[in-house]
């Protein structure tokens, strides 16, 4: 075998255990419930966070062009970090939605903070 291939199975190979190691790591904060999330280090909130307000924008510019687009104008100066404070904050006040799952709970925290009012206001 040439020495190239060589090198690119074992560039492979390594890059695919890597990826395994990383699976292995979101297996351990996939589906998590309130308190879960709570346990969880500032480094790993911050970054399940970015994913949950991923996936959320997502979904409304997808199924609310226009709520979107209004949501996008309100939240212009809105950072991840202040995402996660009113994420916290919520999961402070509905201590009683601990056991429900993480996203769920993100889903419901962020419509109470941002989409009601924008749908109040099309109302």
């Amino acid at each position: 075998m040439k020495k190239g291939t060589i090198l690119y199975i074992l560039i492979i190979l390594l890059l695919s255990s890597i990826f395994l190691i990383k699976v292995e790591e979101v297996k351990a904060s996939y589906l998590l419930n309130g308190n879960e999330y709570l346990k969880l280090s500032n480094e790993m909130k911050y970054s399940y966070i970015n994913g949950l307000f991923d996936m959320f924008l997502f979904f409304i510019s997808n199924d609310s062009p226009e709520i979107f687009t209004l949501m996008e104008k309100k939240m212009v100066d809105i950072n991840t970090q202040q995402i996660q404070k009113i994420y916290d904050k919520y999961l402070q006040d509905h201590q009683d939605k601990l056991t429900y799952p993480a996203a769920n709970i993100f889903f419901n925290a962020m419509y109470d903070s941002f989409i009601k009012e924008i749908i109040l206001s099309l109302e």
